[in-house]
């Protein structure tokens, strides 16, 4: 076939083939043109014969390259190269629509140019804006995902994506540092091995269920660390919906409750010390009160004390007036007591010890617990000791058992059987890191009430803890109860079960120091040779206690104002053996006083007489004994006897 035939076939396929194809020669002459080239040209240029055969394809894209279209400058560049070294080339770009140059929308091309023989050049334009949307369709996509994925990460909580399986998809950083696991870790394990503990695992297969149904769920949610550490999560799980309305997945976002719990123990906290202030500052001022209570009741019970052994010391010759004598100093007694365990409730102090007789307290210390119990409980005592010394102070282990029994009857307000079982008994035990053997007696206090769980247990002895409803209790008593014991070197142990009732044991050491015998008829001391200056602002008193030492055989000078008695000593008109003075008197206190004519350089004596010894601060020199009211007269002449003894004969 010659070659003009062969020109002639191959101008045939080309007019029919797909695409935009022309032929141009090396300077860029259009030799042949397809009929999709034809139509375009038609379509697009001005003048049809521009594009045509004929016409020059290099011309026309130095002119549109002259106008600003780099594109035809790229072409117009890589037909020169494929003349040159004849390799085939590929150029992408876009143009307008044909028929609207102006619309928004554009077309991509892919030209190839390949070389022929004679230094020709076959250009084809294949559109590829098809194509080229599906790409970019996928790569807009693809960014999408990317930057979901990266708001996600980005998200300060934790987000968690499963299938309805429970397997987990999706795992951001912050759930890495809640839960301890890095995404290589968990990604396609369930999310019930990972997150939730054996306990919450029932509870999460019905959350699971609920989310496959569509349905949404927030709640708190017991979670677990990678370290096996359990703590509270809030968390909200939304289910994930594909176009098709179905349900695919659940995604969850967590949120950690410790610190939200952990802010409102510390408000829980202040509040509770807000509460314990208030509480303190309370107690502050009922112990002021109880101060004044005390010395204008200890004042009354001195007058009626010094009264009563003087009927007693003139020995009445009437059995029964002298029965109601006894009964009259006992009842005193057992009001001091009351005062004493007051103020040491209210003021905690130190407290005098002395040897006491076990027995001897026990049965007088049961004689104040009955009143205090109510009628309804049935109340037994033992004593089963042997004869026993403590060294205590018995207005304080009388407070002991009274706030022991008090909470046994509280405790028995609702149950039906009511029994308050009190004992006292010796035990030995022996120390196994010294081998040394202690004697104890213990004082047992049971009671058939409510019980205690572990919780109440373990805090029983907390100050201003308490179970009792607000304004029954302040929550000290136990608690002033534990610290009596300590002081006295002694254990306390609580036994209690809920519904089964509690005992509460209180051991404390026995001495081999002997008690003070207690007589009731004391033995005259005589005072003749005694002159005294006594001080008291309350009339009562003075006349009682001049009495009682009057008869002792003392002279006696009574003053009613501390600043008389001030200026009656610098006087010097008057020569006292002792001075006996009280405390808390108006204008000036007792010790003041004291004080007072020391700075003078008097060296009178002074016995002090307070209700309070807690209330009593450093003392002057002269103060030779503090003396606790009411003070009973073979006391008060005891004590001024040992002053006189001790003083420098003259």
């Amino acid at each position: 076939m010659e070659t003009s035939d062969l020109d002639q076939v191959a101008s045939a396929a080309l007019y029919r083939a797909n695409g935009l194809q022309v032929v141009v020669d090396r300077h860029g002459a259009i030799l042949l043109a397809n009929e999709n080239w034809l139509r375009l040209a038609a379509d697009h240029a001005p003048d049809p014969r521009v594009c045509g055969p004929g016409a020059n394809y290099f011309a026309v894209c130095r002119s549109a390259a002259a106008a600003g279209e780099t594109v035809a400058q790229q072409v117009l560049d890589a037909c020169i190269a494929t003349l040159a070294d004849a390799t085939p080339r590929v150029i992408e770009y876009t143009c307008g629509a044909p028929q609207d140059p102006t619309a928004s929308s554009s077309f991509w091309y892919r030209l190839r140019i390949v070389p022929l023989a004679d230094h020709r050049l076959l250009l084809e334009h294949l559109d590829v804006s098809e194509s080229q949307a599906i790409v970019r369709r996928a790569h807009e996509s693809a960014s999408r995902a990317a930057f979901e994925r990266l708001v996600l990460k980005s998200v300060a909580q934790p987000v968690i994506a499963t299938d309805l399986q429970g397997i987990i998809t999706y795992w951001n950083e912050a759930a890495v540092s809640l839960f301890g696991f890095t995404a290589d870790e968990v990604l396609g394990r369930l999310i019930t091995e990972v997150t939730v503990p054996e306990t919450s695992r029932e509870q999460a297969e019905a959350i699971m269920q609920a989310l496959s149904r569509g349905e949404s769920w927030t709640g708190e949610f017991l979670v677990q660390h990678r370290d096996g550490t359990r703590f509270p999560a809030r968390i909200t799980d939304i289910p994930i919906i594909d176009g098709d309305g179905d349900v695919v997945g659940i995604v969850g976002v967590s949120d950690d409750l410790r610190p939200q719990y952990a802010r409102e123990a510390e408000q829980q906290r202040v509040r509770e010390l807000e509460s314990q202030l208030l509480q303190s500052q309370k107690l502050e001022a009922l112990g002021t009160v109880a101060g004044g209570v005390a010395h204008e009741f200890n004042n009354v019970l001195a007058a009626i004390l010094g009264e009563a052994e003087l009927l007693r010391a003139r020995a009445i010759d009437d059995g029964e007036a002298n029965a109601s004598i006894e009964n009259i100093i006992e009842a005193t007694e057992r009001g001091r007591s009351v005062v004493q365990s007051l103020l040491t409730y209210s003021r905690p102090q130190s407290g005098e010890r002395t040897p006491i007789d076990a027995e001897q307290w026990f049965r007088s210390a049961m004689r104040m617990v009955e009143p205090i119990i109510p009628a309804t409980v049935d109340v037994r005592s033992t004593f089963e000791a042997p004869p026993t010394s403590l060294m205590a102070n018995d207005a304080q282990l009388t407070q002991i058992l009274l706030n022991l029994a008090s909470n046994a009857g509280y405790a028995m307000r609702h149950t039906p059987a009511r029994e308050l079982r009190i004992g006292a008994y010796r035990e030995r035990s022996r120390d196994l890191a010294t081998g040394r053997y202690t004697e104890w007696f213990v004082l047992d206090v049971s009671d058939t009430g409510t019980g205690m769980d572990r919780a109440v247990l373990a805090r029983v002895f907390d100050p201003f803890f308490t179970t009792k409803p607000l304004g029954d209790g302040s929550g000290l008593g136990l608690a002033v109860v534990y610290g009596l014991v300590h002081a006295h070197e002694g254990v306390i142990n609580v036994v209690s079960e809920p519904h089964a009732g509690t005992t509460v044991s209180v051991r404390l050491p026995v001495t081999r120091a002997v008690p003070t015998p207690m007589s009731t008829a004391p033995a005259p001391m005589s005072l003749a040779d005694v002159s005294i200056l006594l001080v008291d602002d309350d009339p009562m008193v003075l006349r009682a206690l001049t009495r009682t030492l009057q008869y002792a055989g003392a002279t006696v000078t009574g003053m009613s104002s501390p600043l008389q008695a001030l200026h009656a000593v610098h006087a010097g008109t008057a020569a006292w053996t002792v001075a006996v003075v009280d405390y808390a008197m108006p204008g000036m206190r007792g010790d003041e006083l004291a004080w007072a004519w020391a700075n003078a350089g008097r060296t009178l004596p002074v016995l002090l007489c307070t209700g309070n010894a807690g209330l009593v601060g450093p003392l002057p020199p002269l103060v030779r004994r503090v003396l606790q009211k009411p003070i009973t007269g073979a006391v008060l002449t005891q004590a001024i006897r040992e002053v006189v003894a001790s003083l420098p004969a003259t």
